[in-house]
């Protein structure tokens, strides 16, 4: 599986039997990496066809690349899971955030407790630059464009990245269904009906299905039962063979991947995509 330093391990009691089911008039929509990208987010929400009831669900990494990530976590923070209509998994770039604080965290907890030893006034460390998280992608920067220049300024965006989850199960009416991820998902379906990853929480949030030359894998997700996986983190239009096409949702037996890659704009085919659960519509943000 792919690699990445992150903080997060397998965890053998990450299970859920929650399955997420839409009523007979409803749809449920599921989109791509928007990654800052909220005027293209907005422009598809306001869709004729994405009704008022319907549910909406993103596939995580909202942030960073894109012009203006604040206005989309703002947005976010404010409507997902509201009224049971919006919601969102967490992504790699959600993560590196939860990281990155962690780390500060705990790299400043450890001087302050060297000043008390010393008998010194410890400091608020939540008062210090933004820029002492050390961010990985453009948090920070989007940060000081919105005048947030200060870590404590950041932390309810980071609490509540932390309660995303890294999965869903969802059900559409007539009985399909879908397991939502970020990057990948492999688990095993326990006799209690609930589902349990079988891989480490890093690979559900980084793993990508193509090789080092961009080349698709042969191998695909292995349904627990007859269900699909819906999953993002791999722009569409980096896959060798659909370079030079505009983004649609890429196919395969099992598994979908929806990014379509919004954030590298028109001049690469990128676009933002919505699918729909029930009937596999798409939607797609405007080129211009």
């Amino acid at each position: 599986m792919y690699q990445h330093n992150t903080f997060i391990k397998q965890n053998p009691d990450n299970t859920t039997k929650s399955i997420l089911k839409c009523e007979e008039n409803q749809k449920i929509w599921v989109i791509g990496d928007v990654h800052g990208c909220y005027q293209q987010f907005i422009g598809l929400m306001k869709s004729p066809l994405i009704s008022e009831d319907d549910m909406v669900i993103l596939i995580g990494d909202i942030i960073d690349r894109g012009p203006d990530s604040v206005k989309m976590l703002d947005w976010a923070m404010e409507n997902v899971n509201k009224g049971g209509k919006y919601y969102m998994i967490r992504g790699n770039h959600e993560q590196n955030i939860i990281d990155d604080y962690t780390t500060f965290v705990d790299k400043q907890a450890r001087k302050n407790n060297y000043r008390i030893q010393a008998g010194e006034q410890p400091v608020d460390y939540h008062e210090f630059s933004i820029y002492d998280l050390r961010c990985q992608y453009d948090f920070c920067e989007y940060m000081e464009r919105a005048k947030l220049l200060k870590v404590g300024q950041a932390l309810k965006y980071i609490e509540w990245m932390k309660t995303l989850p890294l999965y869903l199960r969802v059900q559409v009416p007539d009985g399909k269904k879908f397991i939502l991820a970020h990057a990948w998902f492999e688990g095993k379906l326990l006799d209690d009906g609930a589902v349990r990853p079988t891989i480490s929480d890093e690979d559900i949030l980084w793993y990508r299905d193509i090789d080092c030359f961009d080349n698709l894998c042969k191998f695909d997700y292995k349904p627990m039962e007859d269900e699909m996986l819906i999953h993002g983190h791999t722009p569409i239009p980096a896959i060798k063979e659909r370079m030079g096409k505009l983004a649609e949702p890429y196919y395969r037996e099992h598994s979908i991947n929806i990014d379509g890659g919004c954030f590298i704009g028109r001049e690469y085919c990128g676009r933002l995509i919505a699918l729909c659960l029930n009937n596999f519509q798409c939607l797609y943000s405007s080129l211009n």
